[in-house]
């Protein structure tokens, strides 16, 4: 499961994408390049709604590639501090630790999400 520190660096990634308007331009840019059909807007993660969290972990999961490229194009703007966030942001994408809990939430997120239809069944 996410831990505290990954949880964080998480959304200050989401937020670093989509809180200024040239760089979530950049993100859609490079969706529209990729050759997935899906372009989503990444969700901030919800502490308190499971399901919007749930979504949250799955757009962000569908957009890692064009999330690192557009990461690595951002590491040439001239902006420093721009370019250095992009830099600390891509490093942390890639950094293995970050992937692993990731990929172990997203796991527990489908497990939870099978149980959950099986109640509902049930019910």
């Amino acid at each position: 499961m996410l831990s505290a520190m990954d949880s964080r660096q998480w959304s200050q990634l989401i937020t670093f994408m989509t809180d200024s308007a040239k760089r979530l331009d950049l993100l859609t840019h490079t969706e529209a390049n990729a050759d997935s059909n899906t372009t989503h807007k990444l969700i901030k993660l919800c502490q308190t709604r499971f399901v919007e969290r749930h979504m949250a972990v799955e757009r962000f999961w569908e957009q890692i590639p064009s999330i690192a490229e557009a990461l690595e194009m951002m590491q040439a703007w001239k902006d420093r501090k721009t370019s250095s966030k992009a830099t600390t942001m891509l490093n942390s994408l890639l950094r293995l630790s970050f992937l692993l809990a990731s990929i172990s939430f997203s796991i527990l997120l489908h497990i939870f999400d099978l149980i959950m239809g099986i109640i509902r069944e049930g019910s």
